[in-house]
Order: C-alpha cells, then sequence, then structure tokens
C-alpha cells in the first residue's frame, strides 16, 4: 500500500508498505543457484574471475627469411639491404630485372621480392611478368613469389599495371624499417597461392601468398 502526507511550505511525504510474514524457525532457505545470474541468462560476463584471458599472438619470426632486392639504383640498394640485414633476413641484391631472372635460374632460395619498377634491360613489370609465366622450368619454384613493387612515387597507371603482372602488394621509396616489417609479416603468415593476388595498401584480409612458392 502506497499513502502520503503533505504539508504546506515543508513537503510531501510517501508511504509504502509492504505485507511480509517472518519466516517460521523451522523454514528451509533456499538460495538462487550460481548458475541462475545475468552471466548466464543474457550471456555476459559480470564477475571479473569469470573472466578467460586471450591467447597472446606470437610474435612472427622473420630472422632467417630470403629476401631479392630488383634495384639498379646503388644508395637505395645499400640502404633497403642494411635494412633488412639488421633485422636478420638474408639478402641478395640484382641490378636489374634480367639479373634477377639469372639469379633465379641458378636456384637461389626467394621469399619475398622487392621489385623496382624502372629499369634498363628489364623492368620489374616485364620482370615479373617472366616470373609468373614460368616458361623456363628453372623459374617454375618462383611463380608464385610475393613480389613488392617499389615506386620512387605512387602513380595510378603503374599500380595498374603492377595488378595485372601478377604483384602482390607495392612501397615507395625510400622503404622504411616500419613498412618492410609489415610486409615481410604479412606475407610470412598468410596461405598458400598467392601467385596472382594483389593486397591493397591496408588490406590485411583475403591475401593468400606463399613465401615459398612451390618450390
Amino acid at each position: 500500500m502506497i499513502s502520503c502526507a503533505s504539508t504546506l511550505d515543508s513537503g510531501t511525504t510517501f508511504h509504502l508498505t509492504i505485507p511480509c510474514e517472518r519466516p517460521l524457525p523451522s523454514s528451509k532457505i533456499t538460495l538462487p543457484r550460481r548458475t541462475d545470474t545475468l552471466s548466464d541468462m543474457f550471456g555476459i560476463v559480470l564477475r571479473t574471475k569469470d573472466l578467460v584471458p586471450l591467447a597472446s599472438p606470437q610474435p612472427v619470426q622473420i630472422s632467417g627469411t630470403d629476401i631479392l632486392i630488383v634495384e639498379d639504383n646503388w644508395s637505395h640498394q645499400v640502404a633497403t639491404k642494411k635494412r633488412l640485414e639488421r633485422m636478420g633476413c638474408d639478402v641478395e641484391v640484382a641490378v636489374n630485372g634480367q639479373n634477377a631472372i639469372n639469379m633465379m635460374r641458378r636456384g637461389i632460395p626467394v621469399d619475398i621480392v622487392f621489385m623496382d619498377l624502372q629499369m634498363p634491360l628489364l623492368d620489374g613489370f616485364e620482370t615479373t611478368a617472366i616470373i609468373r609465366a614460368a616458361r623456363d622450368p628453372l623459374l617454375e619454384g618462383y611463380k608464385n613469389v610475393p613480389i613488392v613493387a617499389v615506386m620512387a612515387i605512387e602513380m595510378a597507371w603503374d599500380r595498374d599495371r603492377a595488378k595485372e603482372t601478377g604483384m602482390n602488394n607495392f612501397t615507395l621509396k625510400p622503404v622504411d624499417n616500419g613498412r618492410l616489417r609489415s610486409l615481410i609479416v604479412r606475407f610470412l603468415t598468410v596461405g598458400s597461392g598467392g601467385g596472382g593476388g594483389f593486397v591493397e595498401e591496408y588490406d590485411d584480409a583475403g591475401a593468400t601468398f606463399s613465401p615459398r612458392g612451390d618450390r
């Protein structure tokens, strides 16, 4: 029962009366089961002790990754090679596309290629097309190797052509440590079959590449 009493200039007082019988001493008291909680009813955790810690992602080991730099500019060769070697990568350098093809024919181990686009004799586009086609049996083991286009200036035409020729990603010169590391980790942690797909600059989903091709 609810009642109220008001006094002018003093206020109002509300009364709530709830009928309640005193339990007998012999009455059995039943407590709710622990499972009868909001946590179980609504699928949420209300007690910190019920929280299950998530497993921490294991760091990707990039030390020992075989990198091929295809670059005709000496300063870019040296700078990129030193950055990669400080990360523990094993690095080979080709001065142009033809040099890179010849090195692959000799069977050098390659996990990832950083391919300059503008080079004499055989540029990055032509070199990538040859690798992807793998008409030479000696190149068969490299046809799915991840290839990153390295550009001095980002041009939409170059990027579109890089996709068409089978490159998997792109970056701009000079390549800093963070960018190099993120690209290597990306290609070492994805699945197989990456010969023809292009990963958008900030898209980590849907990438399917084989770090060591079909070798």
